[in-house]
């Protein structure tokens, strides 16, 4: 037991050190490139996402599930035929697909660097299957340490490219290029120094055709299944480019990373603490802890709202830098559905751990559809890309909420106990309101917002320290299947 948790600790520091980073660096790049950049670099990842989140065509996932070292380094294999095939498929359709859905101002600078998706897949893949050996052999320092080194190199990278002179996006996707290049090539290096280089001495063309039979199904179901996640996160750039301006695809695009990072945060940090405990019990014995966690991170995060939502534009102007001012309204629009996919997104493994994926591809895919049946109604019709983004918005609050009720009801979990969490949710909202507006009455501008945050982060900060204390003297709630 020790030891797993000591495993969890070691792979959630090293998200941490990532989001510690991300938080560093970022505003130093966003004062180097300007948000066309920003939103030509967004709309060649949104084409490079459909080939990159597939690069292995998911085979990867087979070097941790072989039974034998001499079954995985064939898996390997598999993996580099497999990147190879989706490198060249991506070398044919790519071009086409930024000539149908890049907007013309950008397919200048995107037709030159479209090239280099192939390379990029590859890269990609060699990533994959480093990660996932490492995580086959238990090397969670390894493995943390992949994460952090490569988006150091990437942001590094960006960096000193803009300082070169190569500030547009061409300098963003080229600094993902070299950070994940020279990732890949230090950790095959360290792999090859620490493991017994003989076991690669088992690879057979015969047994790598058997490792892509047998393993199939990680390419027919998983790999679609990953594409539908993706077009339903990248088709927002795609509409947003084809009718907005560029620049407006750059705030979007930095609105959505800003956002996610708390979340991938807390869901990375909490995520494999709840697969853990609930894997080895019954889940429906979690059902207190749940509600309390849930209940917490809700109290923790609406006053922090509050302030995004009332000192939008001056936060962004003084993180970013004052060029990105107006990404402020569309943080605040996506912070919407922000909130709900917080609070839920941790317990996604529900689904695995009940044997209900079916339910949870349906369910996604059934958001999907209407997220960009919302798009395309606020693009052409209403021709307007912030009416777009609201009711995207919208459609994803409701989703995420309902996505947090339908795992209550399938793991069991009183839904009357999520209305009392719901209840408490909306006390501190309106408390944190007329508090922020008090003060803004007396003060006004960047002190306020300065002010307001500050007093909102420490009583936020006092809360948790209260209720982690109480957490600790309480006696731990033992079960049959602990």
């Amino acid at each position: 037991m020790i030891g797993s948790v000591r495993k969890i600790a070691t792979v959630g520091i090293g998200a941490a050190t990532v989001q510690v980073v991300t938080v560093a660096l970022t505003p130093i790049i966003t004062r180097l490139y300007t948000p066309d950049a920003f939103g030509g670099y967004a709309l060649y990842w949104s084409v490079a996402a459909f080939f990159i989140s597939v690069s292995a065509l998911r085979y990867e996932t087979a070097i941790v599930l072989a039974r034998s070292d001499r079954e995985a380094v064939n898996a390997v294999g598999a993996c580099l035929l497999a990147s190879v095939f989706n490198a060249t498929l991506c070398l044919t359709l790519a071009p086409l697909i930024a000539q149908k859905f890049l907007p013309s101002n950008m397919l200048e600078e995107t037709r030159r660097l479209i090239f280099f998706l192939p390379i990029l897949v590859l890269i990609t893949a060699l990533n994959q299957i480093i990660v996932s050996w490492l995580t086959r052999k238990e090397e969670f320092r390894k493995f943390a340490i992949s994460d952090v080194l490569t988006r150091l190199i990437v942001y590094v990278s960006q960096i000193m490219l803009a300082l070169g002179g190569i500030n547009s996006a061409s300098g963003l996707i080229g600094g993902i290029v070299i950070g994940y290049s020279m990732a890949g090539i230090i950790l095959t290096v360290c792999i090859f120094q620490n493991q017994d280089v003989s076991v690669f001495k088992n690879v057979h063309t015969r047994e790598i055709l058997q490792c892509l039979v047998k393993y199939k199904n990680l390419s027919l179901y998983l790999t679609p299944y990953t594409i539908v996640q993706t077009l339903r996160e990248r088709a927002a750039y795609f509409m947003i480019g084809g009718y907005g301006r560029s620049s407006e695809v750059g705030y979007y695009s930095l609105s959505s990373r800003a956002l996610a990072l708390p979340v991938s945060l807390v869901a990375g940090a909490i995520r494999p603490i709840f697969f853990q405990k609930a894997a080895g019990s019954n889940l429906k014995d979690l059902e207190d802890r749940v509600n309390l966690a849930i209940r917490f991170m809700g109290l923790c995060v609406v006053p922090c709202w509050v302030v995004l939502l009332l000192h939008h534009t001056t936060l962004f102007g003084l993180v970013f830098g004052k060029s990105w001012e107006s990404a402020g309204v569309y943080a605040a629009i996506l912070s919407v559905p922000a909130i709900p996919f917080l609070l839920g997104s941790w317990l996604d493994r529900s689904f695995d751990i009940l044997s209900r994926q079916r339910l949870h591809f349906v369910i996604e895919s059934i958001f999907t559809l209407v997220a960009l049946t919302g798009l395309t109604i606020g693009i052409f019709i209403f021709k307007s890309v912030l009416i777009a983004v609201i009711i995207q918005s919208g459609v994803a609050t409701v989703y995420y909420a309902c996505y947090l009720l339908v795992i209550y009801r399938i793991a069991g979990f009183g839904v009357v106990s999520l209305g009392i969490s719901t209840a408490y949710w909306l006390v501190a909202f309106v408390a944190a309101v007329v508090f922020g507006s008090v003060i803004s009455v007396f003060i006004t501008g960047m002190s306020g917002a300065l002010v307001f945050g500050a007093l909102v982060l420490l009583s936020v900060g006092a809360y948790a320290l209260l209720t982690i204390s109480k957490l600790k003297n309480e006696p731990a709630v033992s079960s049959q299947h602990d």
